[in-house]
């Protein structure tokens, strides 16, 4: 969810951005980045997120390869060196694990899977970030929950609809506390 986050962000951002040259949309991005992930309050999910966004929009930049794995592993890497009290950090460790499986598994999964592609590809996505975030469920909570799947999948198509509209919602709420707090 953390990188559809920042991916929603930098798109509303990306109009104001594409009227910059080069070196600005690199320097005009990682500053979206840094502020988005600030107003987060530098969750460690949106940590991970905003560090592969960076790591993503300068291999852009430089004209290198930007593989999810090594975009993973790049990022999880700098923040661990940055901050090694992540590695004990359950948030951290679900993130990268869930990232770990979708860049690995979700489209091996979603072809195996018989049926329409756009089911097949939302249940291997899913089921990708669950066999990602098992190693660290079972020690951490003894169990996988079985209602996680169907959970998922029902959530997944809400999640984009409803961040979009939470934007210029919360911007209205915002203006409308003023006058109505409770409105807001």
């Amino acid at each position: 969810v953390s990188g559809a986050n920042v991916a929603f962000v930098l798109a509303l951002a990306a109009p104001f951005l594409g009227r910059l040259g080069l070196r600005g949309r690199l320097v005009g991005s990682l500053a979206v980045v840094v502020i988005f992930a600030t107003m987060t309050r530098w969750e460690p999910s949106v940590l991970r997120a905003s560090a592969m966004a960076a790591g993503t929009i300068v291999a852009f930049h430089l004209g290198r390869p930007t593989a999810g794995v090594r975009v993973l592993v790049l990022a999880a890497c700098a923040l661990l060196v940055i901050d090694p009290f992540l590695l004990f950090s359950v948030g951290f460790l679900l993130s990268c694990g869930a990232t770990a499986g979708i860049t690995l598994l979700a489209r091996p999964i979603a072809a195996r899977l018989p049926g329409p592609l756009w089911a097949g590809e939302a249940l291997g996505v899913t089921a990708a970030a669950q066999v990602g975030v098992a190693p660290v469920l079972l020690p951490v909570f003894g169990s996988m929950p079985v209602a996680s799947l169907p959970a998922n999948l029902l959530a997944a198509p809400l999640a984009a609809p409803i961040t979009v509209f939470g934007f210029p919602a919360a911007v209205v709420a915002g203006l409308a506390s003023d006058w109505s707090p409770a409105a807001a």
